[in-house]
């Protein structure tokens, strides 16, 4: 994870992180480590998660348990970079970076193991109310994952991606 920047000149402080936006930092320390423990602390126990791109909701703890268990499942040596966090007490998203490699069978997508590395860039929205995340929502860039696990995409007109 990467850390926030020092503070710009000597003898400034830096102030404390808004509150969803430390809870967002640590919603995606929980994606890297898999360690969903602390679950119950950071999420309204109703919380619902969307992996917008694949169209899929998960609610409660136990979907958002079985969401980042999910990736974990398929994918090795997972790194999650932050690359930038915007946000308030009641909102924040955060732009990452998520390293792996797809070194398993993705259930229901990918029926083999390509041992391809990945790079997938995405941003997470994190709503809140009081101390609890009650929402989240991820946006990523599914075409660029697929190709470098090494899909083809047809597109009309005759177009490749990638192209060659």
């Amino acid at each position: 994870m990467k850390s926030p920047p020092p503070p710009s000149k000597p003898g400034d402080q830096a102030l404390p992180a808004p509150r969803a936006s430390r809870a967002a930092r640590r919603l995606m320390e929980m994606w890297e480590s898999a360690d969903t423990a602390q679950l119950a602390s950071l999420a309204a126990e109703d919380v619902v998660y969307d992996d917008v791109p694949n169209g899929q909701r998960f609610q409660g703890h136990e979907g958002v348990r079985r969401y980042i268990g999910h990736v974990h499942s398929w994918a090795g040596a997972i790194r999650f970079e932050v690359t930038a966090v915007h946000g308030g007490d009641d909102s924040a998203l955060v732009e990452w970076i998520l390293r792996g490699v797809q070194d398993r069978p993705i259930p229901g997508r990918v029926p083999v193991a390509t041992g391809r590395p990945f790079e997938l860039k995405g941003a997470t929205l994190v709503e809140m109310k009081g101390d609890k995340i009650t929402r989240a929502a991820d946006y990523l860039d599914i075409l660029g994952f697929v190709v470098q696990l090494g899909a083809r995409v047809e597109l009309p007109g005759g177009v490749v991606i990638p192209p060659g």
